[in-house]
């Protein structure tokens, strides 16, 4: 999430609890920023978007590395779609890792593989 706080500048409010003030709204909700710690320094953001790699964290497909093809607003109560290659999924579920391979490797996550 982010919120607009006095001054004009933007706070970004991330998963774990952390806050990151910054000067221009260039990040969207659902990116995901690599920061230095403990500075908090944004060193890279992956954006949910087309082409870039997104680990499945729940479902059928939970510990998978695929390409994001695109994301489907439903407009309605129900989570939005992101279609991947070879599968679909609720956005909750996809988690931006890379451009053109993950940043990080974790344990009992399959390599990515084109």
């Amino acid at each position: 999430d982010k919120t607009m706080v006095k001054g004009g500048k933007i706070q970004l409010n991330l998963h774990d609890g952390r806050n990151i003030l910054v000067e221009e709204d260039t990040y969207k909700t659902g990116d995901v920023l690599k920061i230095s710690l403990p500075e908090q320094e944004i060193l890279d953001v992956i954006p949910l978007e087309a082409g870039n790699l997104a680990m499945i964290t729940g479902g059928s497909h939970r510990g998978e590395i695929a390409e994001i093809e695109g994301v489907e607003i439903t407009r309605n109560p129900m989570p939005n779609v992101v279609k991947l290659k070879g599968f679909s999924t609720i956005k909750p579920y996809v988690f931006p890792v890379g451009k053109d391979k993950p940043l990080v490797q974790l344990p009992g996550v399959e390599e990515y593989v084109e």
